[in-house]
């Protein structure tokens, strides 16, 4: 597997419909529905296709979520196997529902934001599925690995400069 970095963020205001617990709590399994939702489009963004997120390494909540909270959910890939991406999940509470006896609608903006979850997974997207190109170029000097992708569809020359070696290659049309 190689080491990306390619990221995906989601911004969402909690409903009161999301309630699922006694005192408005957020029930975790809303949050990992959002953990699929960034999952899927990074697979979409890395191959074309949405592919399915098949496990979940590690899961951990770590502060209440309640309707009216503003939420951040960040996916970052950060490896691409033949088949598989390893995804590290989290999400903030950005905006914080402050509700008292003299107010229900107050709210603050929370600097920091609160990670009130994380959680690690693989996402699989089958190899016929897949609709990009990964090169190895190598030469005598120099190894290393080339991500191209292109969704308008036309060929693309890329100039990859290692240690005193430059390649050209050319891309061939993705369909």
């Amino acid at each position: 597997m190689k080491e990306l970095n390619l990221e995906s963020e989601l911004r969402l205001r909690i409903s009161s419909k999301d309630a699922h617990y006694a005192g408005g709590l957020v029930d975790g399994a809303y949050i990992l529905n959002l953990f699929g939702d960034i999952a899927t489009e990074l697979t979409i963004k890395i191959d074309g296709d949405e592919g399915l997120l098949r496990a979940y390494d590690n899961v951990e909540f770590l502060s209440p979520v309640y309707p009216g909270d503003f939420l951040l959910i960040k996916g970052k890939v950060v490896k691409i196997g033949n088949t598989s991406r390893k995804i590290l999940f989290e999400a903030y509470k950005i905006i914080g529902s402050m509700k008292n006896d003299k107010s229900d609608s107050s709210y603050k903006i929370l600097n920091p934001p609160i990670l009130v979850a994380k959680a690690s997974g693989t996402s699989v997207v089958l190899k016929e599925k897949q609709k990009h190109w990964f090169f190895w170029i190598h030469s005598k000097y120099y190894y290393d690995f080339v991500f191209l992708k292109n969704l308008a569809g036309e060929p693309t020359t890329v100039e990859f400069f290692g240690k005193f070696v430059l390649t050209r290659l050319e891309v061939p049309t993705i369909q």
